[in-house]
């Protein structure tokens, strides 16, 4: 499956990808996720309920360096970086839901704006924070993965 976003903003082009690929049963080993915006869920309402799919956060920890790129001035080098927040009550379920996610976002890697408005698309670190659980009654397992996304964007 060909999965394409027109969208601009780095945030918005992984969340547009993810909420994609959780349409298509064959690119998940479980069950596919539910995507959200990390800022649109609070956090005393995260992680998925009993018998409720994994649950995908996709936000920006970082800001956006949009260094000049041309002589002319006319285009940035765009870097961010998008964290993708994985909750899960299996422990199990979430480090394969983050090796599904790493293995999907990899085909990016060498995009050159052909399939979204980056050049590059590609996870960089993973993290795992099942250790580090919140405390609360739903014991929520959670795992990361840091994606950085490079692009020429225009100036003006």
């Amino acid at each position: 499956m060909s999965i394409s976003t027109t969208e601009t903003d780095p945030v918005e082009t992984i969340y547009d990808l993810l909420e994609q690929a959780a349409s298509d049963s064959s690119l998940w080993t479980n069950t596919p996720p539910d995507v959200f915006f990390y800022w649109d869920i609070a956090f005393q309402e995260k992680g998925p309920g009993a018998d409720m799919p994994p649950r995908v956060y996709v936000w920006s920890p970082t800001s956006t360096q949009t260094p000049p790129f041309s002589a002319d001035g006319d285009e940035f080098d765009t870097e961010a970086t998008v964290e993708i927040q994985l909750w899960s009550l299996d422990e199990r379920e979430v480090k394969v839901l983050q090796n599904d996610i790493t293995q999907f976002l990899s085909q990016y890697f060498a995009d050159n704006a052909n399939q979204t408005d980056f050049v590059n698309v590609f996870p960089v670190n993973k993290s795992d924070y099942r250790e580090q659980k919140p405390s609360r009654k739903t014991q929520s397992y959670v795992m990361a993965i840091e994606v950085e996304l490079k692009g020429l964007k225009p100036t003006g």
